[in-house]
């Protein structure tokens, strides 16, 4: 019913009646004409629907598109990004590396490590690359995750900034890199 109300305010706002704004709602999931409430934040009507979208445009029948997803990695909003993070990571799609290499360079490191993580779901020699840029990442914790994620690549490229990362000023970066050549070694073998 709430969703009901605040579409049909939408819908006045948009042909320019009303003047108040409703008050916000939570972002919730959207099923059968409803919302049910699983974040306590609250949000404009307008955002929720954003919210909701990105939230479960995997599980519909009719997903986000990639341009969508990345899009709402400009959101203000922080897990509304990650969520499209996810998204992107999940959907594996390759148009996805552009806007996941933007969020490398975000300021949350959580949202970095997310981007990180999607990049390698991926998989791609791109992503490999968008990857790589970060090994002079001043946090020397970012570049050993990097290293994970270019380890479950695999692809050569990969492999290029694994040697790479074998010179890295830091011990545990330049073991792991170690431990993820060998063992990509290993698995050639």
């Amino acid at each position: 019913m709430r969703w009901l109300v605040h579409s049909i305010w939408l819908l006045i706002a948009a042909c320019g009646g009303g003047g108040t704004s409703p008050p916000p709602v939570a972002v919730g999931q959207f099923v059968e004409g409803q919302i049910t409430n699983t974040d306590d934040a609250r949000l404009s009507p307008t955002r929720s629907l954003v919210a909701r979208q990105v939230d479960h445009a995997e599980a519909s029948a009719h997903p986000l598109p990639v341009a969508d997803l990345i899009s709402a990695l400009d959101d203000p909003d922080p897990s509304i990004r990650e969520d499209a993070i996810e998204a992107l990571g999940d959907r594996g799609d390759p148009q996805g590396v552009s806007g996941l290499w933007r969020a490398l360079y975000c300021e949350e490191t959580w949202l970095k490590l997310s981007a990180i993580e999607a990049l390698a779901d991926i998989g791609t020699d791109e992503a490999a690359i968008a990857l790589g840029q970060l090994l002079s990442d001043e946090d020397a914790e970012m570049r050993e995750a990097v290293v994970d994620a270019l380890a479950d690549i695999g692809t050569n490229t990969a492999r290029g900034y694994l040697d790479q990362a074998l010179a890295d000023s830091d011990s545990n970066v330049r073991a792991t890199a170690s431990e993820a050549l060998a063992e990509l070694l290993s698995e050639v073998k």
